[in-house]
């Protein structure tokens, strides 16, 4: 096993994304008007995050994630061993070999990646980043990796950073919409710490860009958690603030989530698919996941698309009769299908990048970005999201009429049908 002590810059770093987290958990706003935030916090390389160049970054980086106005005042500090370093050294048993070092959430989308990644680069070691104060997504972190590594023994290996609350009487919010920036934050130093120059997420390109379902959807109505253009403001900052190269990298950004799926057809992973998390409202009921929220219905959607048997138990998988029909229940459902139908629309013209970007201007953002911080051409780069939607439209006509049954009313099943 190889361990490494965190540094003091890399503290730094670890005690900023907790800071953030922490104002962007309890700070409670009002309705959907702005917060401002206002982080005063002491660190032993003040100078590196007082920067001009870095702290216009950090503010311009979190007014994207939340559209909130957040100031920072740095001190200095000079008492050693703070929680961040008290930590001790992370687990990064295995790194003898090329390492690939990736956010582990314990979602679906994580485990068709990594298992993808495995099949394409055979030679690498890969170190799992986990994180986060939910105690359950913590568990089957842990478990999804350990039983990974049985059927790859030395090539999968997790490690997490888990942060708790002492005080559990203080009024939260529900709306975490920096954690993205926190996530990755604490991923870039576990990479570092591993002496890698990136971070990688895996996440599918619908589920990343995650467009408005419909036009007067506005602000952050869909999380930026992983957006495009957040891996390329966060690659910048960390980059400014360590004096060298680093960055974020999605390699599914062209996937459909039914692409990155059909790996299951492989006997050793399919069953692992029930271990995995993604819905947005997890119960304390038996099962936990909702299965009416959007991630939940495009998990469904995927795994349908991509020909492989979804045995996930749902609280919700169906309306009993006795019940009769609740409108709430197809709520997202009904924005999902209203989304595909425009995008349908869009792809189905002479130009339908042109049409697509008209309707969705932010995706001329994502190009611009992109094209700046890769060097890919811009006419390549529309080519690829074209196609990876017109994926996603074809999948949905294939398995619509499954996913709508038991989620729409009698009504709206006719007039689908």
């Amino acid at each position: 096993m190889l361990s490494r002590q965190i540094s003091s810059l890399q503290a730094d770093l670890v005690d900023l994304a907790i800071a953030v987290h922490v104002a962007d958990r309890f700070a409670i706003g009002r309705a959907d008007f702005p917060r401002r935030l206002h982080i005063k916090l002491p660190l032993r390389h003040r100078e590196l995050f007082e920067q001009p160049v870095v702290s216009d970054m950090l503010r311009e980086l979190l007014y994207w994630y939340t559209e909130d106005k957040w100031d920072f005042e740095f001190t200095s500090r000079q008492k050693s061993g703070r929680c961040a370093e008290r930590q001790g050294c992370l687990d990064l048993s295995g790194k003898s070999r090329v390492t690939e070092v990736a956010l582990w959430s314990g979602g679906l989308d994580s485990l068709s990646g990594l298992v993808n990644r495995m099949a394409c680069e055979p030679s690498k070691h890969y170190l799992l980043f986990g994180s986060g104060s939910n105690s359950q997504l913590h568990f089957r972190q842990r478990d999804l990796a350990v039983r990974l590594a049985e059927h790859h023994p030395q090539r999968v290996s997790c490690t997490q950073v888990i942060y708790r609350y002492t005080a559990t009487n203080i009024p939260r919010n529900r709306n975490q919409r920096a954690r993205g920036f926190v996530f990755m934050l604490l991923g870039a130093v576990c990479a570092l710490l591993a002496d890698e120059n990136q971070l990688h997420i895996y996440e599918n390109g619908v589920g990343a860009i995650n467009l408005p379902f419909r036009a007067s959807e506005v602000g952050l109505d869909h999380t930026r958690a992983v957006h495009p253009i957040s891996l390329t403001l966060m690659s910048e900052m960390v980059s400014q603030i360590i004096s060298a190269s680093f960055s974020f990298v999605n390699p599914f950004i062209f996937w459909t989530k039914a692409d990155m799926c059909r790996i299951f057809h492989d006997e050793r992973y399919y069953p692992l698919i029930v271990q995995t998390v993604s819905c947005d409202r997890l119960h304390r009921e038996v099962p936990s996941q909702c299965g009416v929220c959007s991630s939940c219905i495009l998990r469904k959607q995927s795994l349908l698309a991509a020909g492989v048997q979804d045995e996930t138990k749902y609280l919700f998988p169906s309306i009993p009769e006795e019940q009769g029909y609740r409108p709430s229940i197809g709520n997202h459902l009904r924005a999902m299908l209203w989304q595909v139908q425009v995008l349908r629309q869009l792809l189905s013209t002479d130009k339908p990048w042109d049409s697509l970007a008209s309707y969705y201007p932010r995706m001329m953002d994502i190009i611009d970005r992109i094209t700046l911080f890769e060097g890919l051409t811009p006419t390549w780069l529309q080519g690829q999201f074209a196609q990876m939607y017109q994926r996603y439209v074809d999948e949905w006509e294939q398995v619509r009429p499954y996913i709508e049954r038991g989620l729409l009313g009698e009504e709206e099943l006719r007039e689908a049908a």
